[in-house]
């Protein structure tokens, strides 16, 4: 089990890595020289932490990376904590889940520069490249669109 120390750590790296994709997306996607987006889209972020003893260490981290995202992006957000993503039917046929998962919600806006595809790969990118991987606490993925129906943007 990891120490705070090493939280500490990730925390500084993640924060590191994040302003570096965030340099690089721009001049990938050429944000400043792109027209608004007019079109209209949703995409929810699951977050995953395979540890319950140590979802704190990782969450504020994790959280705080996807909405400077959303920010830096100008997507509206609305974070859900401690989400269940199985009914209590499942649990009881002994399909016990000791994971925690965190749900945040995206809505573009008129000022939104970027695509949902280009958001995805951005999500991707961002996370399947950190040295969290390595110590295999946390996931972040994109959740599959035939589920927003099912978990809407909050009000």
């Amino acid at each position: 089990m990891p120490s705070l120390r090493a939280a500490s750590i990730l925390s500084r790296l993640s924060l590191q890595k994040l302003m570096l994709t965030l340099c690089c997306q721009i001049k990938k996607l050429n944000i400043m020289n792109k027209k608004s987006n007019k079109k209209v889209w949703r995409e929810n972020v699951i977050i995953t932490y395979y540890n319950p003893d140590i979802t704190s260490a990782y969450r504020s981290t994790a959280v705080d990376m996807i909405t400077g995202l959303a920010l830096f992006h100008s997507l509206e957000f609305a974070t859900s904590y401690d989400i269940q993503f199985y009914s209590d039917s499942d649990l009881s046929e002994n399909k016990s889940c000791t994971c925690i998962f965190d749900l945040i919600y995206f809505r573009s806006t008129s000022s939104t520069q970027v695509t949902a595809k280009e958001f995805r790969n951005i999500v991707h990118d961002m996370f399947y490249k950190l040295p969290t991987k390595f110590f295999c606490q946390f996931d972040v993925c994109t959740q599959i669109h035939s589920f927003l129906l099912k978990y809407p943007f909050p009000n």
